[in-house]
């Protein structure tokens, strides 16, 4: 018999744990196999090379065009630019100016191919154009010894995938000596400077400096959107020395920017992150034109001057008299809470509209008194050269006219240049904002609003193009939530007294002419009860009793109230101080862990029925097999025409239900527990696999075949693109991606981002477009439009109120219901209406204090009611987050998990509602290609972006690494289970004593 002893009772013990330790990690591959198979495994795919190569080119190209379109041209004392023929020879300063110190892209999932430690050195280079390499592209001499200084004082890269580098620039007096000053000069009187930010996912810009002077250096007195004092003196050497000086801001977010008034600084442009090859825009912006080179080898000169205007408002700091600054991050990062106490008083709506109240006027400064004390260039602004544009304004509706609910009204705005040199050829970008009477106590209204822009294409002199532009009060219309003008009435209304529509040349300039100013009267407040578009009933989901899972969003039931900066008292209003946390825990909590009972069922949904309907299927026309849609039996596949015709035109139409009704119980759990990088095969639909890759600045690496990852394109980080201003541009951008997605197999795209610019100090300002609703909404619309006409389908993201640099994971975010959809649910709003988006990802953080993904009201009630919205939404990233409930999810419409945290119940509520999630993730994949198709065979097609839409099937990513893994882990545990069994039942050795029984 063998005896119990405390020795054995702990081998016993040590045998549970190695037993239990095997058993969760064989639990833990199977409920992650899909996402463990994409990150150790590689998605292969059969690729023509020719067509790769032809879709990287024509990626490369639109870079150069994008960076050719948005580069704002912020400063040109005495027409220092264009530079004339003899000025070839430029001098570089600053670390920027290197390869190692460009800022091509940002960090994290947005970093595209550029990040050090997504891709080799040697792809770096080889995918990238450096400063030196654009400049002697186009037809300049570098002064290599200067650039040399650089590059032997770090070779450390800048550009990383997560964090924010350290600011690299050598001490003044040991580098810029009088030698080194007198034999630049000698080279050239022309200096060029680069100021370079980076920014990434999961950190937010700190408030201090880490910076490398040739040693490690913290400094705590500034933060990193200052300039360092090392960049300091070179500016002030630079500026003293040199007779023409340029200024590049390579930056991912504005920087405090008073030193642009330096006198000897001549020129400034804002260049942002450029992607791969934008930086050959630089140099092209520079001397006015680049030359072209047709198909026979003729080159040709074209013009290029800048017509960028600035997506978000430059003030002269980025922390003073700023409404955000109290509340810039979450506390903690993650799992913290974070209130958006400026209201709807962001960027421009915030400095016009204290200005319009005299909250600047005690202003006076070394940069100005009032408004030119605190705004060094405004929402919109941005130079051209010597272009002279004349604006004619024309209305249907005489100004002084009354606004009725019925009203429409159209302006047309024609552009005109009136330039007298042949040369002068440019863009123009046509502003139009509105101001609705503001009273006091009342609804919040920023005193100018941007209502509608459009840019020109390039106009000679005397050349012309006219905008249309139609405006109804919905346009117009303010979200009253709180009823705050007293009558009766929560929701959109156009309130009564003056409004104004105006032309201007930025948010703060009226444009020179005639009409500029459009006045108009509104007798009677103006209720708009339903959407204009679904005519569906637009109500208050997030304020009062009202508000979803009985928690306003606006914290108010959680704890002590909020304080709002609000239009009637600025001064008494203003966040000074972060905004404490909301108390009540017992409330949120419950409110996180429940189930919405609105959908419960008793009746379970048909399935397993055999209705031979097939979404893809063999070139024979016969059913596909799980392998064929997987993609590794090399079975030629397909598409379904008349069905996905049918199907991708018309979400209510009868066949979806005979389709449906073949799916399996299991076929639907695996599919929406397992999205991660992908959506898997359904044979009893048809349904192939297709691969989704992570953005936005194009199609980041992960999940990508090493030899495959050469092969993307890194576009210009958004907030770059927003400052195109351009919608064709956005368009072409679009259609590009899915070029590129439709020559490597790409099916989804985790992109664009459609978040605001809400402070300069989050780490993801860079990934988004501008600090502008309407700006980020017609930009964003048109790149998904562009995207879904090639093929590729777009999931917007982070859908909402999610601004964090670092990912918000579960952070409480507590706002008004009219700033959320006036500022934050705008962007998406526009794009689901006007660029007829299929798909969103939901994000990290809770509304209020419910989780955005398991939110009803945003995700049903308001985006697929209010709005129409029609297709799938995401998760973002799910693994081992369990407040990101699937349970939860798919009651609230996000209807694919990256991964499942939990598994689903088999109930009828639950069968039914995997059943609308499989729905509408099918109807992304029919709608994609419906419209695809029409675009292909009808549309007005540049033949650049055309595409073959076959049926090509990436195969599954597969790696043995997770078998291996696992297999590993039962081995070691297995032999530990040995070694402690043949330690429990071995018996004494001869002399020793025995154990005492216990």
């Amino acid at each position: 018999m063998i005896k119990i002893t405390p020795k054995r009772i702990a081998l016993t013990v040590v045998i549970a744990i190695l037993l239990a330790v095997a058993i969760i990690a064989s639990v833990f591959a199977a409920s992650y196999w899909d996402y463990l198979m994409s990150t150790f495994g590689e998605a292969k795919r059969n690729t023509d090379s020719t067509t790769v190569s032809n879709a990287r080119v024509l990626g490369d190209e639109m870079v150069q065009e994008i960076a050719e379109d948005s580069i704002v041209l912020l400063k040109n004392e005495n027409d220092a630019l264009p530079l004339a023929e003899s000025e070839r020879k430029v001098n570089l300063f600053g670390y920027g100016s290197t390869d190692n110190g460009w800022i091509y892209s940002g960090g994290g999932s947005s970093g595209t191919i550029l990040n050090i430690d997504r891709a080799s050195e040697e792809d770096i280079a080889r995918l990238t154009v450096t400063p030196r390499e654009a400049f002697e592209q186009e037809g300049f001499k570098v002064n290599e010894d200067l650039l040399k200084i650089y590059t032997d004082f770090s070779d450390y890269r800048a550009t990383i995938e997560r964090g924010i580098a350290a600011l690299h620039n050598p001490v003044a007096s040991d580098v810029y000596t009088s030698s080194v000053l007198r034999a630049a000069k000698d080279f050239s009187d022309v200096a060029v400077i680069t100021i370079s930010r980076n920014a990434s996912e999961s950190v937010d810009v700190p408030l201090y400096q880490t910076k490398y002077n040739g040693k490690n250096v913290t400094d705590n007195t500034r933060t990193y959107l200052q300039l360092t004092e090392e960049e300091e003196d070179m500016i002030e050497l630079v500026a003293d020395n040199f007779g023409k000086v340029i200024l590049l801001l390579n930056t991912c977010a504005p920087i405090d920017n008073g030193f642009l008034e330096n006198k000897g600084i001549d020129a400034v442009m804002y260049v942002g992150p450029t992607g791969q090859s934008g930086t050959l825009a630089i140099p092209r912006l520079l001397k006015g034109y680049k030359t072209v080179k047709a198909a026979d080898g003729t080159e040709t000169q074209v013009e290029v001057t800048p017509s960028g205007r600035l997506a978000d408002t430059y003030a002269y700091s980025t922390r003073d008299y700023t409404p955000t600054d109290a509340n810039m991050y979450a506390e903690p990062a993650m799992f913290g809470q974070i209130t958006y106490a400026e209201g709807i008083y962001v960027g421009y709506k915030w400095y016009e509209t204290a200005d319009a109240e005299g909250y600047f006027d005690d202003v006076d400064n070394e940069y100005g008194k009032g408004y030119d004390g605190v705004v060094h260039y405004p929402f919109g602004y941005g130079l051209s050269y010597d272009t002279d544009f004349a604006y004619t304004v024309t209305t249907d509706l005489e100004p002084g006219s009354d606004i009725k609910a019925d009203t429409k009204i159209k302006i047309s705005v024609t552009v005109t240049n009136k330039s007298e040199t042949a040369t002068d050829t440019g863009k123009d970008v046509v502003q139009l904002y509105y101001s609705s009477e503001y009273h006091k106590g009342g609804i919040e209204k920023s005193a100018v609003n941007l209502l509608d822009f459009g840019k020109t294409q390039p106009l000679a002199p005397g050349q012309a193009q006219t905008f249309e532009f139609e405006i109804t009060p919905y346009d117009l219309a303010s979200y009253d939530d709180y009823d705050r003008n007293d009558n009766d009435h929560t929701g959109y209304e156009l309130d009564k007294g003056k409004l104004t529509i105006s032309l201007r040349t930025d948010a703060h300039t009226l444009a020179d002419c005639e009409n500029n100013v459009l006045e108009y009267n509104v007798p009677n407040v103006i209720n708009i009860d339903k959407d204009p578009v679904t005519g569906e009933n637009v109500v208050n989901r997030f304020t009062g009793s009202s508000a979803y899972m009985g928690v306003p969003i606006d914290g108010s039931t959680a704890g002590d109230p909020i304080t709002y900066l609000s239009r009637a008292d600025f001064a008494a209003t203003f966040p000074e101080e972060r905004t404490p946390d909301r108390s009540n825990k017992t409330l949120i909590d419950g409110v996180n862990k429940a189930l919405n009972d609105r959908y419960d069922t008793d009746t379970m949904p048909t399935m397993g029925e055999d209705n031979g309907i097939y979404l893809v299927v063999r070139e024979d026309g016969t059913k596909a097999s799980a392998a064929d849609l997987q993609g590794s039996s090399g079975v030629k596949l397909k598409y379904n025409d008349e069905l996905l015709l049918v199907l991708g035109t018309n979400y209510e139409d009868p066949k979806w239900s005979d389709l449906l009704d073949q799916l399996s119980a299991d076929d639907m759990i695996n599919y929406i527990a397992n999205a991660f990088y992908s959506t898997g095969a359904i044979e009893s639909v048809g349904k192939p696999y297709r691969l989704e890759v992570d953005g936005p600045a194009g199609f980041h690496v992960s999940g990508m075949a090493e030899e495959d990852r050469g092969k993307l394109v890194a576009f210009p980080a958004e907030v770059l693109i927003g400052c195109s201003w351009n919608q064709q541009t956005a368009f072409n951008m679009g259609q590009a991606q899915g070029v590129i997605g439709s020559a490597l197999n790409i099916n989804g795209w985790y992109g664009p981002g459609l978040n605001l610019h809400r402070n300069p100090y989050s780490g993801r300002y860079f990934e988004y477009y501008a600090e502008d609703p309407v700006l980020i909404g017609k930009i964003a619309a048109e790149v998904v439009r562009g995207a879904i006409n090639n093929g590729l389908y777009c999931y917007m993201k982070h859908f909402a109120v999610s601004e964090e640099g670092v990912n918000p994971e579960n952070v409480y975010t507590w706002l008004t219901e009219q700033t959320m959809r006036e500022i934050y649910l705008k962007p998406f709003e526009i794009a689901v209406k006007d660029g007829g988006a299929n798909g969103i990802m939901t994000s990290f953080n809770c509304i209020g204090a419910v989780w955005a993904g398991a939110c009803d009201a945003l995700n049903n009630d308001i985006t697929r009611g209010e709005w129409g919205f029609r297709g799938a939404m995401i998760t973002d990233w799910s693994l081992g987050r369990p407040y990101m409930s699937g349970m939860q999810g798919i009651r609230a419409g996000n209807d694919l998990m990256m991964d499942l945290n939990e598994p689903f119940d088999r109930d009828a509520t639950t069968l039914s509602l995997l059943r609308v999630a499989t729905k509408n993730s099918l109807y992304t994949f029919a709608n994609t290609y419906a419209r695809a198709k029409d675009w292909q065979e009808n549309g007005d097609k540049d033949d650049r972006y055309t595409v073959d839409l076959k049926m090509e099937v990436t195969e599954t990513p597969f790696s043995p690494v997770p078998i291996l893994m696992v297999t590993g882990v039962w081995v070691l545990a297995a032999a530990g289970i040995a070694v402690c069994v043949v330690f429990i039942v071995r018996k004494p050795k001869s002399g020793m004593a025995a154990d005492k029984n216990v």
